[in-house]
């Protein structure tokens, strides 16, 4: 007979991993547009962050005045897309911040959260590599989904889960155990 447990639980994490869940990078503009400042970025200096090349395209800037914000993408080979806000933020100056990336730091800072979670919720207490979300960096779909596993430490199976996270910039998320793996 097969058993089956599902838990599902919400928690925050402290700002502390907002700080290093996106990418972000800084560029003087020069004599280029700020349009084309910001595909240097991305496919430069933020494709290193990644740690993938990245084909970057932007909205046109009709009117590049400081305070002006305009959106941006990076696409993998593999097609996953990155979406980047950049702002004019001083003459000749934007700063680049991706809005759907959890840099691999972050993703451990995420299964060491969950972990603590998981543990307050059911009374067990999980080694911190009870969870595993990856090594790499992660694009999250419009889901802000990550694939992970957790394994009970009490016999060693290992459960498929997902952890969602709601909100980069408070370090929101959810996090739901399923079935065993097979």
């Amino acid at each position: 007979m097969r058993t089956s447990r599902s838990l599902a639980l919400s928690a925050s994490i402290a700002l502390s991993i907002v700080a290093v869940s996106g990418c972000s990078a800084e560029f003087s503009i020069g004599g280029q547009s700020p349009e084309d400042a910001a595909v240097d970025l991305i496919e430069g200096e933020l494709a290193d962050q990644i740690g993938q090349p990245l084909t970057g395209a932007c909205d046109d800037v009709d009117d590049p005045e400081v305070g002006t914000a305009f959106d941006c993408t990076g696409t993998t080979a593999d097609g996953d897309v990155i979406d980047f806000v950049t702002l004019i933020d001083e003459e000749d100056h934007i700063s680049v911040d991706s809005v759907n990336v959890v840099t691999a730091e972050a993703v451990g800072r995420f299964e060491a959260a969950a972990v603590e979670a998981l543990g307050a919720e059911t009374g067990v207490d999980l080694d911190p590599a009870a969870i595993d979300c990856g090594d790499g960096s992660v694009i999250l779909p419009p889901s802000g989904d990550m694939s992970c596993t957790v394994t009970d430490p009490t016999d060693g199976t290992v459960y498929e889960a997902t952890l969602t996270v709601n909100d980069l910039d408070t370090g929101d998320f959810d996090i739901q155990v399923g079935d065993p793996l097979t």
